[in-house]
């Protein structure tokens, strides 16, 4: 399932709540009509995207893919409290899915996707995954 993109002409509170309960959104903090981030993560067969949780226990091999549109020059920041994914975190055109992974510890955790644009300023803001055991 894609993430649930809202645009400007959409934004009636029936459905801005409907994606919100979702967890599937992120926010473009500029409101341009040309950017999306989309997060999903894989392990033991099991998939999850923004606002999901997905099972991870100790050892488990959790692989990230962040797709980035309309950021070119810009950089992926991860966020959370469990070990942080590796992997290139550049931006270097305007459609790009970066490949990222890491080892779970096995303790609960979360891991937010946020993208910086080229200036280094706050660009667009995702939605947590949360890994659990």
């Amino acid at each position: 399932v894609p993430t649930t993109v809202v645009r400007a002409g959409e934004l009636s509170q029936a459905v801005l709540l409907a994606a919100i309960r979702a967890g599937h959104v992120f926010v473009d903090v500029a409101g341009s009509r040309d950017r999306l981030l989309e997060v999903t993560a894989d392990s033991g067969g099991a998939r999850a995207q923004m606002g999901d949780s997905l099972r991870a226990p100790a050892g488990a091999k959790v692989e990230f893919s962040v797709r980035v549109v309309g950021a070119p020059g810009g950089r992926v920041v991860i966020s959370g409290d469990g070990p942080a994914p590796s992997g290139d975190l550049a931006l270097t055109s305007a459609d790009q899915t970066l490949a990222l992974e890491m080892v779970a510890d096995g303790r609960p955790a979360w891991l937010r996707v946020d993208v910086r644009d080229a200036g280094g300023k706050l660009a667009l803001v995702g939605n947590p995954i949360y890994l659990r055991p």
